[in-house]
């Protein structure tokens, strides 16, 4: 189902062959990520910009590198 999400874009992760927007979501308070391959229109929103936020990969730190692992185990899309 489609759907409509205003992110902060803060960093991009880059696992074979697939691409991940890494993204704060202001309205949930914590981070999203987003397959690149089903982001459709993204739009440019007006006013001021958000803020830098400091995303990190350490597996004790950040879920990232616990998606990393269970992406790494799926089989590849055809």
């Amino acid at each position: 189902a489609e759907t409509q999400r205003e992110v902060e874009p803060q960093a991009m992760l880059i696992l074979p062959p697939l691409w991940y927007l890494v993204a704060w979501d202001p309205l949930r308070g914590d981070f999203r990520h987003f397959r690149m391959d089903r982001i459709s229109g993204p739009d440019l929103m007006e006013g001021k910009p958000f803020r830098r936020r400091h995303v990190l990969f350490a597996a004790d730190v950040c879920p990232y590198a616990e998606l990393e692992r269970r992406l790494a185990a799926r089989p590849l899309p055809v």
